[in-house]
């Protein structure tokens, strides 16, 4: 679930009470501001606040290998709640992760303004050996973190960039 604050972020203790019940895996990621909206933006501190207020006072950590999550679980609950937070807490360092768009672009990150086009050059019968080499340079250039100072933002809205 995103959370947006003020927007779903009061259905957080409800779907927090769905891993008492149930073996769940609830993820709450931090809302990722594209081209506007970076007042929806609620930290994981401040999501686990508003837990905290909501009588889940106990959230125990778990040990975790998976990506980029920070595991929780509440006493004697049978599910698990992760927390994703690109924002308040980046993990770009463990990212390996490249975005193909709807549009035929690689992009190295998410929140990257970089983008590479690949729709037209294999329309146009680019080689497999070639789309691979255009792929690790993608990669071998993917910047060691985003930049969201002095207000920067994606030139692109999620639903442009096709997640």
């Amino acid at each position: 679930m995103v959370v947006m604050k003020n927007i779903n972020s009061d259905e957080l203790a409800d779907f927090a009470a769905l891993t008492l019940k149930y073996p769940y895996q609830i993820r709450f990621i931090e809302y990722m501001p594209f081209v506007s909206g970076s007042n929806y933006l609620m930290t994981a501190h401040e999501m686990k606040d508003q837990l905290q207020a909501a009588g889940f006072h106990a959230l125990i950590p778990e040990t975790s290998d998976q990506s980029v999550a920070q595991i929780y679980r509440l006493p004697d609950a049978k599910g698990t709640i992760g927390f994703i937070t690109p924002m308040s807490r980046h993990f770009c360092y463990s990212c390996n992760r490249i975005r193909l768009t709807a549009d035929g672009y690689l992009k190295p990150c998410l929140l990257a303004n970089q983008e590479y086009p690949l729709r037209e050059e294999l329309r146009a019968g680019m080689s497999d050996a070639d789309l691979l080499q255009k792929i690790r340079n993608v990669i071998l250039n993917k910047p060691s973190q985003y930049d969201l100072s002095n207000g920067k933002k994606n030139d692109r809205s999620m639903v442009r960039i096709g997640g």
